[in-house]
Formats: C-alpha cells, structure tokens, sequence
C-alpha cells in the first residue's frame, strides 16, 4: 500500500519503535512534517486523537485496520470534521486487505464491503448461509487469496 500513495505523490514515512510508542511526540511529528495519512491501528488511533491529532492536524485520512474499531472511535471518527476514516479487515490468508468500510453513514462499527475480485460469506457451523444481521463465520473467497498452508491444500 505505501508503495501506492508514493506514485501517487506522497512521501512514506517509516517511524522508528521509540517514536511510534508516544502517541504525544506522533501528533507532534505529523503538525512538524504535514504528514495528514496514517495507516494504523484502532489502538493507537485512540491514544493520537486522545494527544489532538484531529484538532491540530486536519486533514486527516485514517486507514485503520489490525484490530476491530470499537464503537467509542467509530462515533468520534464519523463526527469529526476534515476527517476521512476507513475501516480496512484483512486476515493473513488475504495476504494484506479483504474488506473496506467508510467511517461514516452507519452509527455501528461495521467490517464493510470486499475489495475488487474478492467474495466474503457469512456462514454457519454448517458452513450454509446466515440471513443478514445474524452472526456467523466470515468467509472468504476470491483472487487474492493464499492457495493454502504448507503441507495442507
């Protein structure tokens, strides 16, 4: 993906272990360099909207994945202004991303839609399909996905 945002302009900023652990020093870094994309995780994201990256540093384009987005973010994230935020879901089997949602036109946290040339299912034990709204496994299909484990297809 940071290959991506560097064709199109951006520059990549690779932070070191001692920076990424101070929520605080982050925000400073991002009002210092205009950095205004980041591509975190949900946990994180709270400690640096907690340090004031959406009041000092709009705007913002959060790419938030890794964990789920609780609903006290996703409430915070929809209501700020300056602010695009995407819910990204991807295990390893999909190598990086499977699912995308934007933060915004839904009040509850929700995993989203699959990318281009992916199909996600929820099912039951049974592996048959859930109606919408019941809980099920996710399923995934489609091109990006990896052939298998080593030693098991």
């Amino acid at each position: 993906e940071g290959l991506l945002w560097l064709v199109t302009g951006h520059e990549l900023h690779l932070l070191d272990d001692d920076l990424r652990r101070d929520a605080a020093a982050i925000v400073r870094y991002a009002e210092r360099t205009g950095t205004d994309v980041f591509d975190v995780t949900p946990g994180q994201t709270e400690r640096l909207v907690e340090e004031g990256l959406l009041d000092r540093c709009p705007p913002v384009l959060l790419m938030l994945g890794g964990e789920a987005v609780g609903q006290s973010l996703w409430a915070t994230l929809t209501a700020a202004p300056d602010t695009a935020a995407f819910n990204i879901y991807g295990p390893t089997e999909c190598t990086v991303d499977a699912l995308y949602q934007p933060l915004s036109g839904d009040p509850r946290p929700l995993v989203g839609r699959p990318l281009h040339n992916l199909r996600a299912h929820v099912l039951d034990a049974g592996l048959r399909p859930v109606p919408p709204g019941v809980p099920g496994e996710l399923y995934l299909a489609g091109a990006g996905l990896a052939r298998g484990y080593l030693g098991r297809s």
